[in-house]
């Protein structure tokens, strides 16, 4: 059984996932990417546009622990990373998310379960190193 800590730090880091994806509003609000082609670039800024570095004109999404979510994501194999992402970013049913991965519902809750355990174990790591506290102990032992 996966700690009700962990599936709510993925919820936190699949809202800012979408966040970026969509825009903050869901219909394509300035805080979502930035167009990164010529074109939308001539669009947004006007002439001159291809000159200088592409900056941000938005805030920063990804943040505290859907950062530190983001960041352990990075380290997982392919089936986990898929996993969590078809589980968080989706709306389809779990049977139809399982035939996308190519197992049986059960090999996906399965998976995603040690995707789970890795995203803990990652936090847990965080905690202690250098004696940083990333996800306080309080909150745990609140669920």
């Amino acid at each position: 059984m996966t700690e009700a800590w962990v599936q709510e730090m993925c919820r936190r880091w699949a809202r800012a996932k979408l966040r970026i994806w969509n825009g903050g509003d869901g219909k394509g609000h300035e805080d979502g990417w930035p167009a990164s082609s010529i074109a939308g670039r001539i669009r947004e800024e006007g002439e001159g546009s291809g000159q200088g570095p592409l900056r941000q004109h938005y805030a920063e999404v990804m943040v505290g622990e859907a950062l530190i979510v983001a960041r352990a994501i990075e380290g997982m194999a392919f089936g986990q990373r898929l996993c969590l992402h078809l589980h968080y970013l989706t709306k389809a049913p779990v049977r139809e998310k399982a035939k996308f991965v190519g197992i049986s519902p059960a090999g996906y809750w399965s998976l995603l379960g040690v995707a789970h355990g890795q995203i803990a174990g990652y936090v847990q790591g965080l905690e202690h190193a250098d004696g940083i506290a990333r996800v306080s102990q309080e909150r745990r032992n609140a669920t």
